[in-house]
């Protein structure tokens, strides 16, 4: 809408375009002119032809007798009173330099008077522009015509700064604010911000973990270095802490016997003057039986255990249940404690009789084998009363019917043993029947397998077996089957007695059965199993303890119900069908007043007896007859293992002397306790009653004795079966009966007695405590005797706890001990206390802990620039840009590379000129070699660039004739390598691309040109690459003195050019070959930067001297008292001194070329310049300083592409600004070192430094903060005074001449006091407030060093930073106060961390949080404290209430902290904010920006990396501790296991975010992504080992070389050839080598030796993986050149036998396996594989979560 009609203003036909890489050009129908034709301005007659270039930012109308020549713009408006206007301004360079030149921000703003502005407007827009717009401005529009002037202006800046969404604020630190919040930078930019806070958070958490996270319990003695006492059970434990209580469990514990005659001297151990006495312990404690819901331990077994100690500080174990009778504690309580035990006899009574009459005895026979049932669990069966008659059951039958069916399943009688299960089993035969045969079927059913399988398969498809299986079941070890019969021996079995009859009926018939009949006159018996297995009966014990119902019972066999209550104190039995196996009718009998209860599984019934009154309580619990233990539970009498028994019958009445089997009930113990409220008149009896169960359970009786020691009867009348027993005793003789038959024993359940075998202590003070262990202890575990243990608290250990304490075996009262009362225990208070959960703190801990925080701080000065957004710029270049600057240089140093290296450097520097360059652009050669070969080499190079300068219609490319030529010149040179660069004789296929043969070829080819038309083009580039092909070398003999050339000559008075150079000197290209002198010096004299003897000078009268004299005057140096001193001391005094070199390194070279270019320029603007200088096309107006000057540094190794500059200028421009509007705040700007022929995964030595350029740059940028690299750095160079040249002299430099005279030094724009200028020099900028523009895209190649160079190269960066550092901090130089007040900012932070970890209080993080009392915070924990414990117990599964208190803490605090820390950084925003509104006027003293903090902190990190250098040796130190030494710290595996995990999320969360957030950006601006790879993570990691002793070596270096600055203000700036690179290379080589080595010692240390640490498995781990991590470096360094070698010896080499022998071969040989892209995959992705892998063996080995966090940590840091 601003221009003019287009069917008025402008005609287009068709455009014939051409094609160019930067523009369209096309030509079109003339244009009017303004003041032309008619009221509209419209020209009457044809106006000329014009041609319309189209570039990125702008439409051009060029007129076409300009074309080729200018590149003016035309810019159509209409004004309010509808006037259309053309302005045309001028391109600067036309062929005859003559006429004004308007710029364009001149043309814009005489165009746009109110501000408008449409730019970038396509020619396809400016043909639809309608009439009504036009007419709309005509008819005086006003409001339309201000509303489309505001929307060109947005338009018009939208597209100058090329779409960025980002608003600026030079003062807000934040910058949140984003025009789409949904896009993909805005969105990584606020995930970025979310991710690193809980990231700081989490791992704030992780060390506050390490270092106060409660060891795990089964860990609380490891940390002691002591052996395992195992603790109580997890549930028990918080039951245990409680004190309240654990007092009611109580043990207590015999006294210290002080008699010598109650000890025992002669004890084992050794010890001088040892002892050793019993020790009785006595257990009260109702409470350890209960449910720990119910404040109890749950503790139904437990053992004593007896703990010494002569100090209270160590303590052992004196005994423990081996040592103790009995073993465990019977009991838990005094009242059930005291019990009264009766043992039954083996066998019960036979069978009554019942007549007497004449009848046949039979002898029954029996078959005896046994087998084993494997896959069934013993005591879970023996536990389970139905499934043990299950499985009987099920036996029998199968036997039963194994032997033919002569047997019923009630026949077999079963006796079983663990084992799996051992069955022996026991077939009685009926009579009458044959045993032989059922022997045969036996044996015949064994042997085929078949009795195996039946028992098999009915057990395993019993349903009701399958709880107690644990596998298949299988039969195994089935005996073979004996025949026997009662009373004769098995061999005897077929010679029974039998009768006449029977011997001659067998002589007759064949053998009879081993059954046979006798007639005899004996009593006809109703046997014992017969009487209570066809019948339910009672047991009954009756106790009696008064002497009247002892009689009673003595003189009675036979009791009444009624005698019952009248003459029993206490009763208590059971009832069923003994031996029975069958569950039915079960009844539980116990008695208490006047009544006995009886009780089955559906009725109790009351029997009240009048008179009685029982007291205690009875029980019956069967032996077990192989061991003669007792259970200590009661089982039901069915259940109950019956065995047989025999007695001899003349015992049962007169006569007949044979053997009768009868069942009887196994030996069992009758106990009565709860008597602690009984006085017993007599020691109490037990009575063993039986009786038939009547119906009702009314318990009418009569009841018999089963046991009758009373009546007197001989010793062994009954005995149990025994087959090798024929017959027993029949001699007559008659027991004694004694008083005490019948008596039950007293036995204290609740005591035991501990009579150590060893030695407890020598003789002396002594400590013991009582500790009652639960039997979970000795759950697969066994004490050592003697082994130390943890002293107290004791709880949790033990479930009840009293002391002792005397001079054991010495009357010595006088020795008072600590703890102990008079009466000679110990204070509970110091054997129970609340449990809590010993720490990890051992000194290495701590150690690693500040390794941990440390790598952390460090970590988050890498990070946090990062929740930043980085500043704008202009995105798009323009030609206009370049109007803004004085002149724009590339300097390319060099000291010693080849010609064509600094050839390739040179072609770069001249193809990356900026299109349509307005200022002059100088590239210049800074020769500080002062070689007269590379003289002559560029002044070849000069004259290929003259020819072709002066060629402007060849090819019809105009003026960018050079331009084209050196971009094809630059991507033919761009790859190649400084290996064939370096060549003593350079391969010509080699020659012909750097010489730009190959060149020529392209350039003749694309644009049809003839030889003719590039002859002399030809000749020039032939002569250079003659000059190249001589290897040559000269010195300059006069390098004393400089030596400056420059091209196009004509520019000052005096020169002469040729006829070329008129149009020449309107070109903005300028070549300038200088080195600077370069005088001899004495090697005895030191190098000072100043001026001392020995050192060149020159005199000027003082600061303010003409410039135009200053190389006329380095003309004129001289040495200062030495022999070519050419003027006198008076002279010298009067005058002031400058040296000629104050830095004899890079830095020294660079700030000459910027003198020199100002000089140049200088010379330019003086009143004695030629008519055809420079600056009266490119000065518009006269200035007293010079403008702004972009200055580039370009190693020689390196070349710029030719989108180096125009990619590059525009970062120095500001976004969304009217016109091209430049922000000196800017520094400098820095894009990232390439070495092409290095790929990631062959870059061994990481030179192309990928992860601090890919992702550490990255994050940095977004506060400015990238610092200078040296080379790829353009710095934007402030306006400077023209006379300004020489200047005072600050702390650097020597300030005074040897004797006094005044010294000036040169003026100096980089840092000249170290050898790291480039940091130095950034540094100077961040004090300032100014910043940096990272610019991450490869505009620039570069040749990688060889091995020696680059690691040199890095020592270098490393003594220069620790030089810079001492510097910085021990100088107050300018404003340095900066950097101490971020290093105090920083150490605030870190000593914060520090105290967070190790002296965490609530008072001090209270104070972090402004307006936040103590109540305040009291309050806020009891709010969220409940929930914060239910999320720990979520989290962590913790056995003790104080370990959660533990983790509460730890999170309290930490979120607390990170609470205040926010607070600090939010209160610092404020004051930054509200500062920065007056500090420009007070001249920036202090930060006015939180970026401007965030660069201080980054250049804080600069100074200060080398510090951490300890790390790397702690970490190597650390594992091959664990490898070697005793692991003194433990941690939860499942928690370890979970933190890494979220660690490990957050860490890549951040770098994906941090590399998302310009990835994105830099494909939609360049189209090209330079991402961060898994290779350059792992090379940082190498980095990290492998550069670990160079920092060391720096150090000491710098170190000493600051000295020799301090002290005699040595030069310190530069380096010499093989400076230090060999001994780099060096410690390198053989640290690497060692690491190596060091990891096959760790493993062949651990699988030879016998016992390693627990630990070892995990330092293994990690030690393997940095000796991986080394192996490529090691291997490069070590063999780099082995293939060379190879090559060179390959013919030598023939045979197989010559190659065995060459160590050439075996190194070529480890080169190829070692040093291959498989190999680098393989190992690369180790790191990879260890953080997936990792975590699972955290399980295991949770050490190894540190080793994660610590890589972690150092993963992407460098």
């Amino acid at each position: 809408g601003v221009f003019p009609k287009a069917s008025e203003a402008l005609r287009w036909p068709d455009f014939a375009m051409s094609h160019s890489e930067d523009a369209a050009v096309a030509t079109s129908a003339p244009i009017p002119r303004s003041g032309e034709g008619g009221a509209d301005g419209v020209s009457a007659e044809a106006p000329p032809a014009v041609a319309v270039t189209i570039d990125s930012a702008r439409v051009h109308f060029v007129p076409k007798e300009m074309e080729g020549a200018a590149s003016p713009i035309l810019m159509s408006t209409a004004n309010s009173a509808g006037a259309g206007k053309a302005y045309m301004a001028q391109q600067p360079f036309s062929d005859d330099c003559e006429g004004g030149r308007m710029t364009d921000a001149d043309a814009l703003d005489a165009v746009l008077g109110d501000g408008s502005l449409v730019s970038g407007t396509s020619v396809e827009d400016l043909s639809t522009v309608s009439d009504d717009d036009d007419k709309s401005h005509r008819s005086g529009n006003t409001h339309r015509s201000r509303k489309s002037a505001m929307t060109a202006r947005s338009l018009a800046m939208t597209e100058f700064a090329g779409g960025d969404s980002m608003l600026e604020s030079d003062h807000d630190g934040f910058r949140w604010c984003c025009s789409n919040l949904f896009s993909i930078p805005c969105c990584s930019a606020l995930v970025y911000v979310i991710v690193l806070v809980l990231y700081t958070v989490f791992f704030l958490l992780f060390i506050a973990w390490v270092a106060h996270s409660p060891v795990p319990l089964d860990k609380w003695d490891a940390v002691e270095d002591l052996d395992p006492f195992p603790m109580s059970e997890r549930a028990h434990l918080n039951a245990l802490s409680n004190i309240t209580t654990f007092a009611r469990s109580k043990v207590g514990v015999s006294e210290v016997p002080e008699s010598q005659a109650a000890c025992n001297f002669t004890c084992a151990g050794g010890l001088a003057s040892g002892m050793s006495f019993p020790v009785t312990m006595k257990l009260d404690a109702a409470s350890l039986a209960l449910d720990p819901k119910d404040g109890g331990f749950d503790a139904h077994t437990v053992y004593p255990v007896l703990l010494a100690s002569v100090d209270f500080e160590t303590w052992w174990l004196a005994a423990d249940r081996n040592d103790s009778s009995p073993s465990y504690f019977e009991s838990h309580t005094t009242e059930q404690g005291m019990q009264y035990q009766y043992l039954t006899d083996v066998c019960n009574l036979p069978p009554e009789y019942t007549t007497t009459t004449t009848t046949t005895t039979f002898h029954p026979a029996s078959i005896s084998f046994s087998f084993t049932v494997q896959g069934v669990d013993y005591s879970a069966l023996e536990v389970d009363p139905t499934r043990l008659l299950a499985f009987e059951r099920l036996v029998q039958r199968a036997v039963s019917v194994e032997v033919g069916g002569l047997a019923t399943p009630e026949d077999v009688m079963l006796e079983l043993h663990p084992g799996s299960v051992v069955v022996d089993c026991n077939v009685v035969v009926p009579p009458g029947d044959r045993p032989t045969a059922a022997v045969e079927s036996l044996k015949y059913s064994r042997s085929s397998g078949m009795l195996a399988r039946v028992i098999q398969s009915r057990l395993a498809e019993a349903s009701a077996l399958w709880a107690v299986s644990t596998g298949n079941v299988v039969v195994v070890g089935i005996s073979v089957p004996v025949l026997s019969v009662v009373g004769h021996p098995v061999a005897e079995a077929q010679s029974a007695v039998v009768t006449a009859a029977e011997e001659e009926e067998e002589d007759a018939s064949g053998p009879a059965d081993v059954t046979t009949a006798a007639s005899t006159t004996a009593v006809a018996a109703i046997s014992l199993g017969t009487k209570f297995e066809n019948q339910k009966s009672y047991v009954l014990a009756c106790i009696v303890w008064s002497a009247k119902k002892l009689e009673w019972q003595r003189a009675h066999n036979t009791l009444s119900k009624a005698d019952l209550g009248m003459h029993c104190d206490a009763v208590g039995g059971m009832g069923g069908k003994p031996c029975s196996k069958t569950l039915d009718e079960e009844v539980r009998l116990t008695a208490a007043g006047e009544c006995i209860t009886t009780r089955n599984r559906t009725v109790i019934n009351n029997v009240c007896m009048a008179g009685a009154n029982f007291a205690g309580k009875v029980s019956l619990t069967p032996c077990n007859d192989l061991t003669g233990e007792c259970l200590k539970v009661q089982k039901p009498l069915s259940m109950w293992p019956c065995h047989s028994c025999m007695v001899n019958t003349s015992h049962l009445a007169r006569g007949s002397s044979d053997l009768l089997l009868y069942k009887s009930l196994p030996r069992f113990e009758v106990t009565i306790s709860n008597l602690e409220e009984i006085q017993p008149e007599i020691t109490p009896r037990a009575y063993v009653l039986s009786a038939s169960m009547d119906e009702g359970q009314r318990l009418e009786g009569p009841w018999s004795k089963l046991y009758d020691p009373d009546n007197p009867r001989p010793a062994d009348w009954i005995q149990p079966y025994d087959p090798a027993v024929t017959q027993l005793k029949a001699d007559g003789h008659e027991s004694i009966v004694s008083y005490y038959q019948n008596e039950m024993s007293l036995k204290h359940l609740n005591r035991v007695t501990l009579n150590p075998p060893q030695c407890i202590a020598s003789r002396g003070p002594l400590y013991l405590v009582a500790c009652a262990v639960n039997s979970s202890v000795y759950q697969d575990f066994e004490f050592k005797r003697g082994q130390e243990v943890r002293g107290p608290p004791f709880n949790d250990r033990c479930v009840a706890i009293s002391g002792r304490c005397g001079n054991a075996c010495m009357n010595r009262p006088d020795l008072s001990m600590l703890h102990c009362s008079a009466d000679g225990e110990i204070e509970q208070a110091r054997l129970v206390e609340p449990l809590k959960a010993p720490k990890n703190e051992a000194v290495i801990v701590k150690i690693l802990v500040l390794t941990l925080l440390s790598g952390l701080a460090v970590k988050l000065l890498t990070y946090c620039p990062g929740i930043f957004t980085r500043y704008p710029h202009a995105h798009k270049y323009c030609s206009q840009m370049t109007q803004k600057f004085g002149y724009i240089a590339v300097c390319i140093p060099s000291g010693g590379e080849s010609k064509s290296v600094v050839l390739r450097n040179m072609i770069g520097a001249v193809g990356c000129e900026p299109p349509g360059c307005q200022c002059p652009y100088h590239v210049v050669f800074a020769d500080e070699g002062h070689r007269g070969h590379m003289k002559v080499m560029w002044e070849h190079f000069r004259n290929v660039v003259h020819t072709l300068s002066i060629q402007n219609e060849l090819g019809g490319l105009h003026n960018d004739i050079v331009r084209v030529f050196f971009e094809f010149w630059t991507e033919d040179t761009k790859k190649m390598t400084l290996k064939a660069l370096e060549a003593k004789k350079i391969d010509e296929k080699d020659l012909a691309r750097i010489s730009g043969q190959n060149t020529l070829k392209k350039f003749k080819l694309e644009f049809n040109l003839s030889d003719d038309d590039v002859k002399q083009l030809q000749d020039d580039i032939d002569a250079l690459a003659n000059n190249l092909r001589d290897t040559s070398r000269s010195t300059d003999h006069h390098m004393h003195l400089d030596d400056c050339v420059h091209w196009p000559v004509g520019e000052f008075q005096g020169e002469k050019p040729d006829s070329t150079a008129r149009g020449l000197l309107c070109k903005p290209l300028r070549l300038h070959y200088v080195a600077r002198a370069k005088p001899p010096e004495d090697e005895r004299t030191m190098r000072v930067q100043g001026v001392a003897r020995g050192m060149w000078c020159y005199d000027i009268l003082n600061k303010d001297t003409d410039i135009r004299e200053w190389l006329n005057a380095r003309r004129r140096a001289w040495r200062y008292g030495g022999s070519l001193e050419v003027r006198g001391s008076g002279v010298a005094m009067r005058r002031c001194l400058v040296p000629v070199r104050t830095s004899r390194g890079k830095a020294g070279g660079m700030n000459f070329v910027e003198n020199y270019l100002h000089w140049y320029n200088a010379m330019l603007r003086s009143e004695n310049r030629s008519s055809s200088h420079l600056l009266s096309h490119f000065s518009f107006r006269k200035r007293e300083v010079q403008r702004v000057r972009l200055f580039s540094i370009c190693d020689a190794r390196h070349q710029y592409q030719p989108d180096f500059m125009r990619t590059t200028i525009p970062f120095f421009f500001k976004a969304h600004t009217k016109f091209c509007e430049l922000d000196e705040d800017v520094a400098f700007t820095q894009t990232p070192q390439y070495f092409p022929e290095l790929k990631d995964a062959s870059d061994y030595l990481d030179n192309n430094n990928a992860q601090f350029f890919r992702l550490n740059c990255m994050i940095r940028n977004c506060c400015g903060g990238v610092t200078s690299c040296g080379t790829n750095g353009t710095w934007l160079l402030l306006e400077r005074k023209w006379e300004h040249i020489w200047e005072m002299p600050d702390y650097e430099v020597l300030q005074s001449g040897p004797s006094g005279e005044p010294v000036l030094v040169e003026n100096r724009c980089f840092h000249e006091s170290c050898k790291v200028e480039d940091t130095a020099s950034s540094l100077q900028q961040a004090k300032i407030g100014r910043r940096s523009q990272y610019v991450n895209r490869r505009l620039s190649y570069g040749m990688a060093k060889n091995p020696t160079d680059y690691l040199a190269a890095v020592q270098r960066w490393a003594e220069g930073g620790v030089v810079l550092s001492l510097q910085t901090f021990l100088h107050i130089g300018h404003r340095a106060y900066m950097i101490w007040i971020a290093l105090a900012l920083y150490g605030m932070f870190f000593i914060s961390l520090y105290r967070l970890v190790y002296m965490a209080q609530e008072s001090w993080l209270v104070t972090l949080i402004p307006g936040f009392e103590q109540s305040d915070y009291d309050a806020f924990g009891d709010f969220w404290q409940p929930t914060l414990r239910n999320v720990v117990n979520v989290v962590v599964d913790l056995p003790l209430d104080s370990m959660i208190d533990d983790y509460v803490d730890i999170v309290t605090y930490v979120i607390t902290y990170f609470v205040g820390i926010l607070s600090s950084c939010i209160i610092l925003a404020a004051v930054t904010r509200a500062f920065s509104r007056c500090s420009r006027r007070l001249g920036r003293p202090l930060p006015d920006s939180l970026r401007w903090w965030a660069r201080l902190a980054i250049s804080l990190d600069n100074l200060t990396y080398f510090v951490w250098c300890w790390t790397c040796f702690f970490w190597i130190a650390f594992n091959y501790m664990s490898i070697f030494c005793k692991e003194t710290y433990f941690f939860e595996g499942l928690l370890m296991l979970k933190a890494s995990v979220v660690l490990q999320v957050f860490t890549w969360g951040i770098i994906i975010c941090a590399t998302a957030r310009y990835s994105f950006q830099e494909a939609l601006e360049a189209n090209e992504v330079t991402a961060i790879c898994m290779d350059n993570i792992w090379r940082s990691t190498q980095l990290f080992y492998m550069g670990a002793p160079l920092l060391v070596y720096s150090i000491i270096m710098g170190t000493r070389d600051y000295a020799k600055w301090r002290s005699f203000r040595q030069d310190i700036s530069y380096w010499e050839g093989g400076d230090r690179g060999v001994t780099s290379k060096n410690i390198v080589k053989y640290w690497t080598l060692f690491l190596i080595l060091l990891a096959i010692v760790a493993w062949w240390v651990v699988f030879t030796s016998e016992k390693i640490p627990s630990s070892a498995a995990s330092g293994l781990v990690v030690v393997s993986l940095i000796a991986l991590d080394v192996t490529h470096p090691c291997a490069y360094l070590w063999l780099g050149e082995a293939s060379l070698e190879y090559q060179k010896e390959k013919d030598k080499l023939q045979t197989r036998l010559q190659k065995l022998k060459s160590g050439v071969w075996w190194r070529s040989c480890i080169y190829a396996v070692v040093l291959n892209e498989r190999s680098t995959s393989i190992v690369k992705w180790l790191g990879p594989t260890q953080q997936l892998l990792m975590p699972c063996l955290m399980v295991f080995l949770p050490q190894l979560g540190l080793t994660q966090a610590f890589m972690l940590l150092i993963s992407s840091h460098q």
